[in-house]
């Protein structure tokens, strides 16, 4: 979604634009709301603070519509994806 919104931004499509942003922030909010905090102890309560963080730079990116923003967002995101699949 994140990829998607940097084309759409590069085209001018706000409204396209928008619709991946908030879906992107809608999955964010999925993660956090999935998080188990009695069994994740400090892992969950770290994962939670940077979804928070990364819930409020979607938000600032789909205000600002700027690719800037939304590149940001996706290698903080590249980089959890890529420590998970280390773990596993």
């Amino acid at each position: 979604n994140l990829k998607l919104a940097e084309i759409h931004i590069a085209e001018k499509n706000i409204e396209k634009t928008n619709q991946v942003l908030i879906k992107a922030q809608n999955i964010v909010a999925e993660l956090m709301n999935t998080l188990d905090f009695e069994k994740g102890g400090e892992v969950a309560e770290n994962l939670y603070r940077m979804y928070e963080y990364l819930a409020s730079e979607l938000i600032k990116a789909n205000i600002s519509k700027n690719s800037e923003d939304v590149q940001r967002s996706r290698k903080l995101i590249e980089e959890l994806r890529d420590t998970w699949i280390e773990i596993e």
